[in-house]
């Protein structure tokens, strides 16, 4: 069932884990020539056994596969995994459903701490889909590679668009409300507030100095990538970096940092309660 949440609301949209009772609406959309030439794996025609056969994977496997409901009625799946893949039901083409539903199955996918990265095998003719790839952010590999298409009994040219949880988090930064402050991944624009920061500080301490490790690299390093580990920055209210928070992996407490003392009063509290709600989860 993999490590998505077993219900996403968007809108008007719900992904949820595959039903039997989906079976009868799923083996129509999988029974059309122009959806299953596109998806590797679907045999063209699509018979009860393979039904079955989805079903029986849907439901076990640990790949996290949801149906994308749309007004009580399949509008199609997707699936977020080292395998990514989706198909949408041809009346729901054009609406930005199958966007909205990978953007939110995929920011599901990189909440979690140490993610994997998501691979979606796209054909090299497969325009719409390579575009939508792109909207997202997914970086598409240097070269081709051929895969064998079951609807069509041969292969074609396939290209791999890759995401990582780096990727994810830098083009779609989470802000957490801090009372009058924020947090959110600290980024490469925050580079000259982090440097004029760290000057007091010790070569020995948690956060380098100029004599240390190199702020840039401590950055990179540091990155958030998911989950409740790594650099987020502070802004005030008016969108100002004014310190950072720094969360180690097996650490209890996280280490802070600003830039004046009068902020450190007025807003590690908020921060640091910010930064617990986050890390304890939904109550």
């Amino acid at each position: 069932m993999g490590d998505l949440p077993e219900i996403i609301h968007i809108g008007d949209l719900c992904l949820r884990p595959v039903a039997a009772s989906d079976m009868a609406e799923v083996s129509s959309q999988l029974g059309d020539a122009g959806t299953a030439e596109w998806l590797a794996a679907v045999p063209h025609p699509f018979g009860p056994d393979d039904a079955v056969e989805f079903l029986d994977h849907a439901t076990s496997a640990p790949d996290a596969i949801r149906v994308i409901e749309r007004d009580g009625r399949v509008a199609g799946c997707v699936c977020v995994g080292p395998a990514t893949w989706y198909w949408l039901d041809p009346a729901m083409r054009g609406q930005g459903v199958m966007r909205a539903a990978l953007r939110a199955a995929i920011g599901a996918h990189f909440e979690r701490e140490l993610a994997s990265p998501l691979v979606a095998t796209c054909r090299e003719d497969n325009a719409p889909s390579r575009a939508l790839l792109s909207a997202l952010g997914f970086a598409a590999g240097p070269v081709t590679r051929r895969m064998h298409f079951r609807s069509l009994g041969g292969a074609r040219a396939c290209i791999d668009y890759v995401m990582t949880a780096g990727q994810w988090h830098l083009l779609n930064p989470a802000r957490i409300p801090a009372g009058k402050g924020a947090l959110r991944p600290a980024m490469s624009k925050d580079m000259p507030a982090l440097s004029r920061m760290l000057s007091p500080h010790s070569p020995d301490a948690v956060w380098p100095d100029g004599g240390g490790e190199a702020p840039v690299r401590f950055m990179e390093r540091q990155r958030f990538r998911g989950g409740t580990v790594g650099l987020m920055a502070v802004e005030d209210e008016h969108g100002r970096t004014i310190g950072f928070l720094l969360q180690r992996p097996g650490n209890e407490r996280p280490d802070t940092l600003f830039d004046v003392g009068v902020d450190t009063e007025r807003y590690l509290p908020d921060v640091l309660a910010a930064h617990g709600r986050r890390a304890r989860g939904p109550d």
